[in-house]
């Protein structure tokens, strides 16, 4: 999720193409600190769109009076215009080697092989469109996502329970850092109410401290409460394989699947090198 900042754009202002710098953070986070990825990760970008005979037209801020004389055919003009200069924009700054613009493909074994040879250095997917749609502002019905999905061995450092029920909410995932310590990097809830009920069997027995001896889970925010803030730690003695869609900033960004337990796996074997990208000097 991108947090816009101060600066200039192409026009200037906030009707400027580029308005500013963007953070990346994620939602799932706990507190501010645990929730910053990225302080500076991309930019603030005003993209045009199409609403007439209210408060916003092309993107750019007009009274009512004044936006309601716009019929939608002008608004839809003035879209095209804007989307037009955009990609002049950026395709003027690719030139210059400022940018770089994704590459696109008609041919469907290109997009099989960008999904498979790209993936160790971080390619989450691919979007697939029908290439005479149009660009369908604040809609998905123009593309498809499809995104890889992954897996990993994760140590279960600690839990929380259930806000309601008395079972386990989720597991508390963590990975073996360079210096042999156990970091949190995510968690896992997808369990039906028997299963959470069934998970306090197996992990109960298993409090004690620290759980997390790297970066542990963090403390409230505004979107926690009282009993989601609390969490138990476990001797480090669960592994379980997980999916997962895209990891970043230390961290799994969105919640994981459990797939099924390891008894197999040390915990000393679940390392960053199964989710960290094994090169970045490939490029698209």
């Amino acid at each position: 999720m991108g947090a816009g900042g101060e600066g200039g754009g192409r026009r200037g202002g906030r009707t400027g193409i580029i308005t500013g710098q963007a953070a990346l953070i994620h939602l799932d986070g706990w507190t501010w600190e645990e929730m910053d990825v990225k302080k500076s990760a991309a930019m603030a970008m005003r993209f045009p769109s199409i609403i007439s005979g209210g408060g916003r037209f092309g993107g750019g801020d007009l009274p009512p009076d004044i936006a309601a004389r716009f019929s939608f055919t002008e608004s839809k003009k003035n879209y095209e215009t804007e989307l037009r200069e955009l990609k002049e924009f950026f395709e003027d700054l690719a030139a210059k080697g400022m940018v770089r613009i994704s590459p696109a493909s008609r041919d469907h074994a290109q997009a099989e092989k960008w999904m498979s040879e790209l993936a160790p250095v971080g390619l989450d997917g691919v979007v697939a469109k029908l290439g005479d749609a149009p660009y369908a502002s604040g809609e998905r019905t123009a593309m498809v996502k499809i995104k890889r999905l992954r897996t990993a061995d994760c140590v279960v450092g600690g839990f929380r329970y259930a806000e309601k029920g008395g079972g386990i909410g989720s597991l508390l995932l963590g990975l073996q850092n360079e210096e042999g310590k156990l970091d949190h990097i995510g968690f896992t809830s997808s369990f039906t109410a028997e299963q959470r009920q069934e998970l306090k069997k197996v992990v109960e027995p298993l409090i004690a401290p620290p759980g997390f001896t790297g970066k542990a889970p963090g403390g409230p925010s505004r979107w926690s409460t009282r009993r989601s803030d609390e969490w138990k730690p476990l001797k480090p003695k669960l592994v379980c394989e997980v999916r997962y869609d895209h990891f970043s900033g230390g961290r799994f960004r969105h919640g994981t699947k459990f797939l099924r337990w390891r008894p197999d796996k040390k915990p000393k074997q679940c390392t960053f090198e199964q989710v960290l990208p094994k090169s970045r000097e490939q490029s698209l």
